[in-house]
């Protein structure tokens, strides 16, 4: 089934979306298909978007090639610009330039705090191994230098770079130990003589794998969680927004259903009203009281005539609480007069089983035999109304 027009461009934004984050067409398309879209319209709507949109959302060239005819990859210049919801994805992230930034772009809590964590472990060992050895103070933090370069190092870089550049952050604990021996072996520093610089080198090289490794490790988990939480969010904006558009959709073609399904429902009424206050009056010895039982009152139907068009919701559920207090009362025309009226039934001087047995409407047809096809035209308008209003929401569906 084709989606309506304004399902269809909701779900070319929705795609073009996803190729501006950098999303491959196989996790579009699953994503497309969890949501329900036929296969037919997910390929309707991919080639659409490789085919006018492919540069300017940066979708993969090979998508590009697999989706879109010859004659068009050689007319890219004619591409359309991405609509307004791609461009203000791609101002949502800015450039940052100062070094500032380096601590702030994208910065994730869990490599951060991790980090943190970490340096404090090597400062206890620091202390430990200051302590225990009776070493001073200034040869432990230089044994120690290279983890902690490498530490700041990867707390200050690692966000600020994607994909295999940051695999390029991750030599830290290689360059760092590096230059520890090349100092080591060239400075005249007093210091690096009593060090035992190749074990120590070496330690903090193990010491800052297991560092990088782990980072590594935890910032890939944070990031597929990030990246699902933030895909699920903008599918449930996106679907809120076709289903917000689907509903006002509705509501406008159940409005100009109803209103003709009013203006019949009204004279039908009308007509039945009379025919109760022919065969029911009082020279029957019906009172207006006992009357009232049967008769339909106008006043049910002001709010909805009067409720502007523009007020939808409101007008819907003038119109559901018009129609359903309709229904009852002509179903109540079904039930023996009896039951209805109680014992003053039997005193009503009318063509009528004398014990209340007869339906009300019966009673109606067998002294005024003109009131049946009001009474049905009446039925089948509520039966109608009743379906609108379901179809639109606003009532549940049996």
């Amino acid at each position: 089934m084709k989606p309506d027009p304004y399902t269809h461009k909701k779900l070319i934004e929705y795609v073009m979306s996803m190729f501006a984050q950098g999303w491959d067409t196989e996790v579009v398309k699953r994503e497309l298909r969890w949501a329900g879209h036929s296969q037919k319209v997910i390929d309707a709507v991919l080639h659409e978007v490789l085919s006018n949109y492919g540069r300017d959302v940066h979708a993969p060239a090979e998508a590009i090639a697999e989706s879109e005819p010859e004659e068009h990859q050689d007319h890219h210049h004619q591409q359309k610009h991405p609509p307004r919801a791609v461009e203000e994805l791609d101002k949502e992230q800015p450039d940052l330039s100062t070094f500032a930034s380096f601590f702030l772009m994208k910065s994730t809590s869990v490599e951060k705090t991790f980090s943190a964590i970490f340096f404090v472990l090597i400062f206890i060992l620091i202390i430990w191994t200051g302590l225990s050895s009776e070493s001073p103070v200034a040869n432990v933090f230089i044994g120690f230098l290279p983890i902690i370069l490498t530490i700041f190092t990867v707390f200050a870089f690692y966000d600020y770079f994607e994909g295999e550049k940051q695999l390029g952050v991750l030599l830290a604990p290689l360059v760092w130990c590096g230059l520890f021996i090349v100092a080591a072996a060239y400075s005249a520093l007093p210091l690096f003589a009593s060090l035992d610089v190749q074990n120590i080198a070496m330690l903090n090289f193990v010491l800052g794998l297991v560092y990088v490794g782990l980072v590594y490790f935890l910032s890939n988990i944070e990031r597929s969680l990030v990246d699902k939480e933030r895909m699920k969010t903008k599918h449930r904006k996106v679907i809120a927004e076709i289903t917000g558009e689907e509903k006002r959709d509705r509501h406008g073609a159940a409005l100009a259903e109803l209103d003709t399904l009013f203006r019949e429902l009204e004279e039908s009424v009308k007509h039945l009203n009379a025919s109760v206050n022919k065969v029911y009056a009082q020279a029957h010895g019906v009172s207006p009281a006992v009357r009232e039982a049967v008769l339909i009152p106008f006043e049910w139907f002001q709010e909805y005539k009067h409720t502007p068009l523009d007020h939808g919701e409101s007008k819907l559920k003038a119109a559901k609480k018009a129609v359903t207090q309709t229904y009852e009362r002509l179903m109540t025309m079904k039930k023996h007069e009896k039951d209805v009226f109680g014992v003053a039934a039997s005193e009503f001087h009318l063509v009528h089983d004398k014990q209340g047995k007869s339906a009300v409407i019966d009673v109606l047809v067998a002294n005024d035999q003109a009131v049946h096809p009001f009474y049905d035209r009446a039925m089948n308008s509520c039966s109608k109304a009743i379906e609108v209003l379901q179809h639109a929401g606003v009532l549940p569906k049996r």
